[in-house]
């Protein structure tokens, strides 16, 4: 791509100047220590997760399975597919914050804290690591 403005950069009169370090933060995401009454109400956080992603794939079963029923219909096989595709990831997601759920809970059980690395999407959140609690 070429560049067709080759006069002197204008800036207006109320401009920031920002160091790269600021303009590449990006919001979301990080390790949070969670401790007694914030460490329970994580906890159950993560359990709806996996109760999401189980629902989920229950629902994606279902049209699977009723897709795969009237598959000569042609959009049979198209939700067939998309049903098929949406409960992999169910699986693998739901899988992992099983995982990442037992690991906090087992955490908690012997150090009363842990730290849990997530990250939010407007309403969707996703627990995307545990660790022993650092401080």
């Amino acid at each position: 791509m070429e560049m067709c403005y080759d006069g002197t950069l204008v800036m207006p009169s109320s401009y920031a100047v920002m160091s790269e370090d600021e303009m590449t933060y990006v919001e979301g995401g990080g390790w949070t220590t969670y401790k007694g009454n914030d460490a329970l109400l994580q906890l159950s956080v993560m359990a709806g997760q996996v109760y999401g992603c189980a629902v989920a794939a229950g629902k994606l079963g279902k049209a699977l399975a009723a897709g795969a029923l009237t598959c000569e219909t042609g959009w049979g096989l198209v939700v067939a597919v998309a049903a098929s595709l949406g409960l992999s990831v169910c699986i693998v997601a739901g899988t992992a914050q099983a995982v990442f759920f037992a690991a906090a809970l087992l955490y908690h059980r012997q150090y009363k804290a842990f730290d849990a690395y997530s990250v939010s999407i407007w309403q969707w959140s996703a627990t995307l690591g545990i660790r022993k609690a650092t401080s």
